[in-house]
């Protein structure tokens, strides 16, 4: 009988063995964690435990601990400290996301990727060390670490995600390596203690609202190798004052410099475009000059014309007094003077024939225009918020007023000829008209 006891055992233990082998891998709670094994490797899915001070293993059943979950920290605002270990490739989405209590953290050397959000909000996080081999910090990595003051990026990185420091309103000082090709959508807007910024040669774009709100950025440096600077890359970067855009600049983009600090600027060789409001309220800004070579653009003191000088293309909103338009210039830009205060007096040349949308926007020095015979377009809004503006006289060679060109000048009294356009459009709009 005892025989046959043991023989049954063993039948058993042997069963059961075998079964337990032939179950594919799976994760299982383990302590402080829940995981989950795929092709040898761990993920942590979740963390269970109550410690303020968190380890993370190596090795789990043997596996090497490589991944950590979508939001397996998110808002776990006890955590005081993290260790990561050796082994650990990818941090998820949202991981760490509002631990508000970690203060430092030193990603392991061999991790490769930060996902989205990672440790966003973690407003307590004074220093991050970032590994040599990294390749990829995810959007919005970083954004909102209001405590973090310094940032060293290693040249392995190739990508870094829009807006991944942004609203790092501590950060004082950050180097970047050659390796990445563009600086991503808002990757440090609002990083208000920012106060100069080398930019890396390799670096293509200088994408949009790169920079915008970096209230005490006083120093950039642009490599020849930036062919872009995207719409509001530099917006109301008040104390920046001067700014050199290097030769291979070919294109400004909307609003790029908007509400900045620059006083004077000079366009490059290379520049082709540079969009209308690419200096738009900046109200320090006097003088917008060209290198003399450049095939597009040419300047007249300060103010931004064609090569050919038929096209004003943008007069600096911080210039003061009048203005005599150079003589061949045929047409006025749109939003050529938005919002140019120090204006107080504009003469243009016989021969211009147009004047764009918005070109005198908010011009409220101006006090009285005179058009000249052979003008024949009045774009939409044109004198719009001209609040000074007392007196214009228009020529009957304009066919058509559009409709809102001198809303909000309310001292406004339009000269012209009887059975003008002029004479039309002032009756139908309650302007007061005098004939010329």
């Amino acid at each position: 009988m005892k025989r046959n006891y043991n023989a049954l055992s063993r039948t058993v233990l042997f069963i059961t063995v075998f079964i337990t082998a032939a179950l594919p891998a799976r994760g299982d709670d383990s302590d402080d964690f829940k995981y989950t094994i795929k092709d040898g490797n761990v993920i942590i899915e979740k963390y269970i435990g109550i410690e303020n001070d968190v380890i993370i293993p190596a090795k789990i059943e043997g596996y090497t601990v490589t991944g950590i979950g979508r939001e397996v920290f998110n808002n776990y605002t006890d955590m005081k400290s993290v260790t990561l270990p050796s082994g650990l490739t990818d941090i998820g989405e949202f991981a760490f996301s509002g631990c508000t209590g970690l203060t430092s953290i030193t990603l392991p050397s061999d991790l490769k990727r930060t996902g989205a959000f990672a440790f966003s909000g973690c407003t307590g996080l004074k220093s991050v060390t970032i590994p040599a081999d990294l390749i990829t910090i995810g959007d919005c990595t970083f954004s909102g670490c209001t405590g973090l003051t310094s940032i060293s990026i290693p040249g392995s990185v190739k990508k870094i995600g829009e807006c991944a420091f942004s609203g790092c309103e501590g950060l004082t000082s950050v180097m970047l390596q050659p390796g990445i090709t563009k600086i991503s959508k808002c990757l440090f807007s609002g990083c208000s203690g920012l106060k100069s910024v080398t930019l890396p040669v390799g670096v293509t774009v200088i994408g949009e609202q790169a920079f915008e709100n970096c209230k005490g950025l006083t120093s950039v440096t642009i490599p020849e190798s930036v062919t872009n600077i995207e719409d509001r890359a530099f917006w109301s970067c008040n104390a920046l004052t001067s700014i050199i855009i290097p030769q291979g600049v070919a294109a400004i983009g909307e609003c790029a410099f908007a509400y900045s600090g620059l006083k004077s600027v000079t366009l490059p060789v290379s520049l082709k475009n540079a969009d209308k409001q690419a200096f738009y309220c900046c109200g320090d800004l006097t003088s917008i000059n060209v290198v003399n070579e450049n095939p597009y653009y040419s300047s007249v003191d300060g103010v931004l014309y064609s090569k050919d000088k038929t096209f004003l293309f943008i007069y600096p909103p911080g210039k003061k007094g009048g203005l005599t338009v150079h003589p061949g210039v045929k047409t006025i830009g749109e939003n050529a003077f938005i919002d140019c205060k120090g204006l107080t007096s504009i003469t243009f040349p016989a021969g211009i024939k147009g004047i764009g949308k918005s070109a005198f926007c908010g011009c409220d020095g101006l006090t009285s225009v005179i058009l000249p015979a052979g003008i024949t377009d009045i774009g939409e809004n044109a004198f719009i918020r001209c609040t000074g503006l007392a007196s214009i006289t228009i020529p009957d060679t304009v066919m058509k007023i559009e409709n809102g060109v001198f809303w909000g000048c309310k001292g406004l009294t339009i000269y012209g000829k009887n059975g003008s356009s002029a004479e039309r459009f002032a009756r139908e709009n309650n302007i007061p008209f005098k004939q010329q």
